[in-house]
């Protein structure tokens, strides 16, 4: 998680099976180790993960964030270099994008509060979305995130490494 451009600590791993499918989530999509979910399936499992937490702010009497293609894209390209690295870090290799406020620049969004939320886990496209909004609900710093009225807009990336393992990236913002 950041806030402000300020550095904090990274995320869980979680290792679970899958369930039934929902709306929107090709049936059959998995994580087999060795099998690659769909791109269909992983925009799926992003746009699910934003209903999610756009469900539970709406449980806490808070307004749904908005879905921003630009974050989103910032967040994809951070999921995928975390699935290439099969790492959790808040930090990528890439100079240019070494921090959260630095790739939410780089994709040209101009912020005044910033977060970021990272999972990963194993199981199938299906439970992904559910299980990463119900870890974050369970940590403190993520639950802030995701429960902050400030934040207006979000971005969810999703990737899939070699091994069936999801990498989950969600950004909060509040444009400037």
């Amino acid at each position: 998680m950041m806030t402000t451009g300020r550095a904090a600590l990274a995320g869980f791993v979680v290792l679970f099976a899958g369930c039934t499918v929902p709306p929107g989530i090709p049936a059959g999509s998995t994580s087999a180790p060795g099998e690659q979910a769909s791109g269909a399936a992983i925009t799926a499992v992003a746009r699910a993960v934003v209903a999610e937490v756009n469900h539970t702010r709406q449980e806490n009497g808070l307004a749904p964030l908005r879905e921003d293609a630009l974050l989103s894209r910032a967040a994809r390209e951070h999921s995928e270099e975390l699935a290439s690295r099969r790492t959790l870090t808040h930090t990528s290799t890439n100079p240019a994008r070494r921090t959260m406020t630095m790739r939410i620049e780089a994709v040209g969004v101009v912020w005044s509060r910033a977060a970021e939320n990272l999972a990963n886990m194993s199981g199938s496209a299906s439970s992904v979305p559910e299980q990463t909004a119900r870890m974050w609900m369970g940590s403190d710093g993520h639950r802030r995130n995701m429960l902050e009225p400030a934040y207006t807009h979000t971005g969810v990336g999703v990737a899939i490494d070699q091994r069936g393992i999801w990498y989950i990236t969600q950004l909060y913002v509040l444009p400037r």
